[in-house]
């Protein structure tokens, strides 16, 4: 097995860079629409349905994103369902949420996070590089069929990701969407703006931040939002910090330790560097609930565990990325 993802670079308009997405990435794509299809549950005339509802989402929001999640299902040859049910995956699936944990250091601009997930999609991520025409260029981690998720731009802005858990029906804009529009953006008060545009129906963390030290996180309450300002250094895992909204008790245990776990570590650190980053995110000091996991069975999604570590040196542009959970591969070094 290679210690680093695939590489795909795609560029163009919208039909372009996703027929691009599809046609090179059929194969994985197919493997992970079966995956998803399977712990969806769901029949494919329901599917449909609830795919039907969240591509009238997308299209209301941005037209170019629905026109990029066609041309991917055309360049897989598969029906645009499969692929509009993918990007919202996150408000489709009501699982456990014991995965992720996003940390910032202002001081010196480097965003990280683990994603923790299932491991039957650590040989199928890719490490996607989008160009535009008008030479804004997108560096992220994603899964395939998806076209927005982790990383960062050459206009110095990152973003990480990390799925909450609140009851009632997620409806939203896909919060994968809603990543790819912050990928897009030029500034962090563009960012803002598509935040606010997207509205609500998700329940998830977004942390945003650019090359500058500006710093932004909000989380998303099913119908409404609660915003966070960073200050820094800060730590993100998978319950709620704007309210008390999940307790640290039953399944939320997890996120409380690694939370507290990773804010330690930072207390002793002094230069904030990559190489700090990358310390924490491989930490293992907590026996039961580590930041760095082994693989584990799920009822749900047979195995979670850590798919990736990436690093965001965003004044530099640099992504440093390391597959899977193991703690004594290196990191590749990927510069926008």
């Amino acid at each position: 097995m290679s210690n680093e993802f695939l590489r795909l670079a795609v560029s163009g308009r919208a039909e372009e860079r996703g027929f691009q997405h599809g046609q090179l990435l059929a194969d994985r794509i197919g493997r992970t629409v079966e995956f998803y299809t399977r712990i969806f549950g769901q029949p494919d005339s329901v599917l449909f349905e609830l795919a039907d509802h969240f591509k009238r989402k997308i299209r209301e929001f941005d037209d170019e994103y629905a026109t990029e999640i066609e041309s991917v299902a055309e360049g897989a040859g598969l029906d645009s369902s499969y692929i509009y049910a993918l990007n919202a995956r996150s408000e489709l699936l009501s699982l456990k949420t014991n995965e992720c944990t996003a940390i910032y250091f202002q001081k010196t601009g480097i965003l990280g996070q683990n994603w923790d997930w299932a491991s039957v999609l650590e040989p199928l991520t890719v490490l996607m590089r989008i160009e535009y025409p008008n030479g804004h260029v997108i560096q992220m981690i994603t899964e395939p069929g998806i076209i927005g998720k982790i990383g960062l731009n050459s206009s110095g802005i990152g973003v990480c990701l990390n799925i909450l858990r609140i009851k009632g029906r997620l409806d939203g804009l896909p919060v994968h969407v809603l990543l790819r529009s912050i990928l897009d953006s030029k500034s962090i008060d563009e960012a803002k703006i598509a935040l606010k545009k997207a509205g609500q129906g998700k329940a998830s963390n977004i942390l945003v931040a650019d090359r500058h030290g500006n710093c932004f996180d909000i989380e998303f309450a099913r119908d409404r939002s609660l915003k966070i300002e960073p200050e820094q250094t800060f730590v993100h895992t998978n319950h709620y910090i704007g309210e008390h909204i999940n307790p640290n008790a039953g399944i939320f245990r997890c996120s409380y330790a690694r939370k507290q776990t990773a804010e330690e570590r930072i207390k002793a650190l002094t230069a904030y560097s990559v190489q700090d980053m990358k310390s924490i995110l491989l930490d293992r000091s907590h026996g039961e609930f580590p930041i760095n996991r082994r693989y584990t069975a799920d009822d749900v999604i047979e195995e979670i565990g850590t798919v990736c570590s990436v690093i965001m040196d965003l004044p530099n542009q640099t992504i440093h990325l390391k597959r899977g959970h193991a703690v004594d591969t290196d990191f590749s070094r990927y510069t926008l």
